[in-house]
């Protein structure tokens, strides 16, 4: 069986940033491995306890590979290798972050779509600044507010004017 969580690399299994310091990797650690811990899923179906197992593995070497500087750098760098060809934002606009972000400002001041869109806009804006892909969740969201907005009036023109 296979989990979502496997798919993930080693700062999201933490869930810190890449500008993380080895204390706070160590607190992430601490509270992701207290949370997924085998013995807390005793009540739960074997299923869920190995989950929890192998989760919990998992946590352990994310935490080894970045307090390891030489293994953090790999990492880093397999991150931040942008996707031109990727199969989630066809056209070049889609990975302009900074029209991610203005659109999010202009939904506000046009009060256009709701909180969930301005954020999941200004989230796509940032997750492309720094270079990573969204969830899968999040892509057809974000598809999505792209479209209702350029259907509603907001262009690349409108997005320089906020500027």
């Amino acid at each position: 069986m296979s989990y979502v969580w496997q798919r993930r690399n080693e700062y999201e299994l933490l869930e810190v940033g890449q500008e993380a310091t080895d204390e706070v990797i160590r607190r992430a650690f601490k509270i992701q491995s207290k949370a997924w811990h085998p013995d807390g899923f005793g009540g739960f179906d074997g299923d869920a306890q190995a989950e929890a197992t192998l989760r919990t593995e998992a946590i352990l070497a994310a935490r080894d590979v970045l307090l390891n500087p030489d293994t953090r750098a790999d990492l880093d760098f397999d991150v931040n290798i942008e996707e031109p060809d990727s199969e989630w934002f066809t056209n070049p606009l889609q990975r302009d972050w900074e029209l991610w972000k203005a659109m999010a400002r202009w939904m506000k001041q046009e009060d256009e779509g709701s909180p969930f869109d301005r954020k999941m806009a200004f989230k796509a804006g940032d997750l492309i600044e720094r270079r990573r892909r969204p969830s899968d969740k999040q892509i057809p969201h974000m598809l999505r507010i792209w479209d209702e907005s350029f259907g509603q009036g907001f262009s690349r023109a409108v997005a320089e004017g906020l500027e």
